[in-house]
């Protein structure tokens, strides 16, 4: 079992990261859960959110996004490779670490080369 924590929290604590899709959520609703919305953000944006995030504050990480970021980008190697260093960066900081995603919508020429 992971144990990278120095002072643990004392209660579960989460973060969902994301880039607008969760932005309506009721922050007052959730237990010892944060929001934090890059609206319009890029994996790369998400990234560096995580990485400023303090060590022991979260023991989970949701990531919520990409839909910017593959609607960008034409190299599905390019969004692989984003994500895996969102997900490095991520498994430093949390015990657990969620990725969700929404694939890129269909109606835009550039998402082609995705499919």
């Amino acid at each position: 079992m992971w144990d990278g924590f120095r002072n643990k929290p004392s209660e579960q604590s989460t973060i969902f990261i994301e880039s607008s899709v969760i932005r309506d959520i009721d922050k007052n609703k959730l237990l010892n859960t944060d929001i934090k919305c890059l609206v319009g953000a890029k994996i790369r944006a998400m990234t560096r959110e995580v990485v400023q995030l303090t060590n022991d504050k979260y023991r989970i990480i949701v990531l919520v996004g990409g839909v910017n970021h593959c609607s960008d980008t034409k190299d599905a190697t390019v969004v692989a490779n984003s994500f895996k260093d969102l997900i490095s960066a991520s498994e430093l900081k949390a015990a657990s670490v969620t990725v969700a995603s929404i694939c890129p919508r269909g109606d835009l020429e550039i998402n082609s080369g995705l499919y």
